[in-house]
């Protein structure tokens, strides 16, 4: 994503995560993890991404999530478009 690069010209954590890290994780990896509520989830692989750079930056599950919908770096980094909604937090009924 040349946008990415583009504003981030020494480039930033969660790309160098990409970069490096790339492709460590595939959704086939987490299959036999499906969702206890029966619904569609998210990206397995991307989840696990969004975990490490949650880690790596220090982020609230909040900051995490709006870093995933609004942050050029971080759809990089998941290989998001940039149109890609990102996710929400939600609570358990």
């Amino acid at each position: 994503m040349q946008i990415a690069r583009v504003s981030n010209l020494d480039g930033t954590t969660a790309m160098r995560v990409r970069e490096r890290l790339g492709g460590l994780w595939h959704d086939e990896d987490f299959a036999g993890w499906p969702p206890r509520d029966g619904r569609p989830g998210l990206s397995p692989a991307q989840l696990a991404t969004v975990c490490v750079l949650q880690f790596l930056l220090g982020l609230s599950d909040p900051q995490a999530a709006e870093a995933v919908r609004c942050r050029f770096d971080f759809k990089y980094a998941l290989a998001m478009e940039l149109d890609d909604p990102g996710f929400r937090l939600w609570t358990a009924p």
